[in-house]
């Protein structure tokens, strides 16, 4: 009986050592075979595309175009289809690669190429014609890694979201692509994942489009009125993110980001004054003669009309933008309440959008800085040491235009999650905190409604929708060719659908806010409306 058990388990064993070799066997062949036939092919990366950079709606703000790449099996067919139609570099560079055995990459642009050894790619081109938001998205380097703007603020996130794709030959015994063959094409990973930001795509095409037809060096920032959020922001000239070098030696500053870069203010300052009038309970019915200059302790103050406005109440005097005016309003509200203000609205303090990613902090003229009236009259018609952003001006004009809350400016919504559809981690929105009363917010808008309609403003009169504003040409202390250069500002507030926007404009080296910034406050203020942008 044991004889018969041991000869059962013996037979039991032989047939499972016996399967057992048969599965190793076969596994072993089919790993031979991959590797026999990943060493017959040859894996050409075609494109990379790293992580989004969205609008507020979802849209893309980078990958909006394409770039047609050429993969080439380098065939005598396939380089004297391409160097019939391509020039310089390129055409050098395909000659070159012709000499090779392996398949390589061109982009050749939206020429048409017919060659059965040239495969088109369609890959995403990474800023585009349109070149959205060029100085807040930045740029990457030649290892594509973000080193400006959100695409270095993000860098680690915007990386670690990447797509990309390959193409798969055949080759010979030599490694030399088989010509004819039917390739394989392989995408790996996925570049949905990204950032939202608060611009809204529609707002900042326009925006662009009537600074680069309007403006020779300067910003434009829109803002949401009621949230404080960024709806553009542009700075021109702007720059070519492929080629950053050309921009070092251009001497008009293209990598400047004008919109965060702090300013000489001018007469926008005087909404501010007004306020501040108001809340301390000065009537706007006060009135000031103005006889084309004031002397202030010794120190003669010019008013634009040599000529004198005569007498101005305070609507008027916000409408014709007159110095005296301003100078004696000023010194009957005084330093103190006048920086209360100011420090409410913002100024003279950075503005944070994401860790190490914030605008200048600008200055607000100081306490020990007003030596005297002389000094404080220059404060009053926003002259002397008081600096501020583009940004910052917008933020003076949401409080006064939403009723009398200051905002806090946002650009970043947060980091979507990996289908670019919800946001994963999400900015804190901070609530407008009131600064004025509703009271003296609506009579200061009604003076920048009068500003358009009768005032130095007419030139920012929309066609499509109602705007209040002021203008301001600010005197900089700078010289160039003995003439003295002056900043254009126009900055108001127009009403779009449910919304309502502050529209800011700066004009740099331009003598009138009136003539130069106003039309294209104008010309954005009515796109906008036209368009049902918002």
């Amino acid at each position: 009986m044991a004889k018969r058990v041991v000869g059962i388990l013996s037979v039991l064993i032989l047939l499972f050592s016996l399967i057992f070799f048969r599965i190793f066997s076969l596994t072993t062949q089919d790993t031979l075979a991959m590797a026999a036939d990943k060493q017959s092919s040859y894996l050409l990366e075609v494109g990379q595309s790293r992580g989004m950079i969205y609008d507020t709606y979802g849209r893309p703000l980078v990958n909006t175009s394409v770039d047609h790449i050429a993969a080439v099996v380098p065939t005598p067919e396939s380089i004297t289809a391409l160097t019939s139609l391509l020039r310089g570099q390129k055409r050098s560079y395909v000659v070159e690669k012709g000499e090779d055995n392996l398949p390589f990459t061109v982009n050749i642009g939206y020429l048409d190429v017919d060659c059965g050894d040239i495969t088109i790619f369609d890959q995403p081109d990474r800023y585009g014609s349109e070149n959205f938001c060029r100085h807040v998205i930045g740029y990457l380097d030649s290892e594509g890694h973000g080193v400006d703007g959100l695409e270095k603020v993000f860098d680690d996130v915007l990386s670690q979201s990447t797509k990309t794709t390959s193409a798969r030959y055949q080759v010979d015994a030599l490694g030399r692509a088989l010509s004819g063959s039917q390739l394989e094409v392989v995408e790996e990973g996925s570049d949905k994942k990204g950032v939202m930001l608060t611009i809204d795509r529609d707002i900042q095409r326009i925006a662009q489009n009537a600074a680069r037809k309007g403006i020779e060096k300067g910003a434009v920032v829109v803002m949401d009125t009621a949230t404080g959020e960024i709806k553009a922001l542009v700075s021109v000239p702007s720059y070519d993110a492929e080629n950053v070098g050309a921009s070092l030696s251009d001497e008009r500053g293209p990598l400047i980001n004008r919109t965060m870069t702090p300013y000489n203010v001018g007469s926008t300052f005087k909404l501010l004054v007004c306020a501040a009038a108001l809340e301390k309970g000065i009537s706007p019915d006060t009135t000031f003669e103005c006889k084309g200059a004031i002397d202030i302790q010794g120190q003669i103050f010019h008013c634009h009309n040599l000529a004198g406005h005569g007498y101005s109440d305070m609507n008027r005097a916000v409408e014709v933008s007159c110095n005296p005016y301003f100078i004696q309003l000023a010194l009957q509200v005084g330093y103190e309440d006048i920086a209360k203000m100011a420090d409410a609205m913002g100024l003279g303090k950075e503005d944070i959008f994401y860790t190490d990613y914030a605008s200048a902090a600008g200055h607000m003229t100081t306490a020990d800085e007003i030596k005297n009236e002389a000094t404080l009259a220059n404060l009053g018609f926003g002259q002397g040491t008081l600096m501020a952003t583009p940004i910052q001006i917008a933020k003076l004009i949401s409080a006064i235009a939403n009723g009398g809350y200051a905002v806090t400016p946002s650009l970043v919504r947060g980091v979507t999650d990996s289908e670019g559809k919800e946001l994963e981690e999400a900015m804190d929105i901070l609530e407008p905190t009131r600064i004025m009363s509703a009271e003296t917010a609506g009579k200061v808008q009604n003076f920048m409604i009068n500003v358009v309609d009768e005032g130095s403003g007419k030139k920012a009169k929309p066609d499509y929708c109602v705007a209040g504003g002021k203008t301001a040409s600010a005197q900089t202390g700078m010289f160039q060719n003995g003439e003295e250069l002056i900043h254009a500002w126009f900055s108001g507030f127009c009403d779009v659908g449910e919304h309502r926007y502050a529209i800011v404009v700066l004009c740099e080296e331009k003598e009138s806010g009136g003539d130069f910034a106003a039309p294209v406050f104008k010309e954005i203020a009515d796109s906008m409306e036209k368009n049902h942008v918002g």
